[in-house]
């Protein structure tokens, strides 16, 4: 299938099909493997969709009900999937790093994949796609490590009125909704902890500044009180210094 291939439609099938380039696009939906698989409109002409949440790749016959699933794709070469790992130092609240190779003999670009299963108490599809990324043009052989972000959102379901955080999240790397062959446990809930933890630091740093602060400016202040009471003290010491100078040359003039 071609989507909104635009002027250059002519050019780009010459390409793929003369092997100037090799395919790379997924699908964003799914082609049913039979009339079967699709709920037939009834006598009004309406179509009454029932499954709620579970359509598309979401629904557990997804397998039995596509002949092409969500996200499949063709290529020319193929691709290999190495284990995916936690990064730090990254700006969203998880990072996973998957190295993605070109393992065929023609060069080509692959779109990676990943979708989460939430725990079954979370009430939601145990697949949801939350996110996909797409290498460059890799060589036979060459490889690229693809970054994935998650936020706090992407760790979280709204159920009940409201966004919870999961720990045990099963990440699943692949080429499609049907194709995946990697996986990684993230703990979302530990996530949203850590980041009320982070949260809260900037406000005692804060109140800490200005306890400092008013600490100063205290200081500060008692000082000209302190100057006020040191300076009469000063000028006593002064009066009585110059008078025992008079007394002395009293003596030594009446002795003279």
């Amino acid at each position: 299938a071609l989507f909104l291939a635009g002027e250059q439609t002519g050019r780009a099938w010459a390409s793929m099909l003369f092997g100037d380039a090799s395919p790379s696009g997924k699908l964003p939906l799914a082609f049913p493997s039979s009339d079967e698989a699709v709920i037939p409109p009834e006598a009004s002409g309406m179509v009454n969709y029932r499954e709620g949440l579970y359509t598309s790749y979401r629904s557990p016959r997804a397998k039995e009900l596509a002949a092409f699933p969500f996200g499949h794709g063709l290529s020319y070469t193929s691709f290999g999937y190495g284990s995916p790992e936690l990064k730090a130092g990254c700006s969203a609240k998880i990072c996973v790093g998957l190295r993605v190779s070109n393992t065929g003999s023609r060069k080509g670009r692959e779109v990676a994949q990943v979708y989460f299963q939430f725990p079954t108490m979370s009430k939601v599809p145990s697949k949801l796609l939350r996110g996909f990324k797409k290498t460059a043009l890799l060589a036979p052989g060459e490889s690229e490590e693809l970054t994935f972000a998650f936020s706090e959102r992407d760790l979280s379901t709204f159920t009940d009125g409201a966004w919870s955080a999961w720990d045990g999240i099963v990440a699943r790397f692949g080429a499609s909704s049907m194709d995946l062959r990697q996986e990684l446990v993230l703990d979302g809930k530990k996530v949203a902890a850590a980041l009320a933890a982070e949260a809260a630091k900037p406000a005692e740093t804060e109140l800490a500044e200005s306890e400092k602060q008013a600490d100063k400016t205290d200081a500060e202040a008692a000082k000209p009180a302190e100057t006020e009471v040191a300076e009469p003290e000063k000028q006593v010491g002064k009066k009585g210094a110059e008078k025992k100078t008079r007394l002395r040359k009293a003596r030594i003039a009446k002795h003279s």
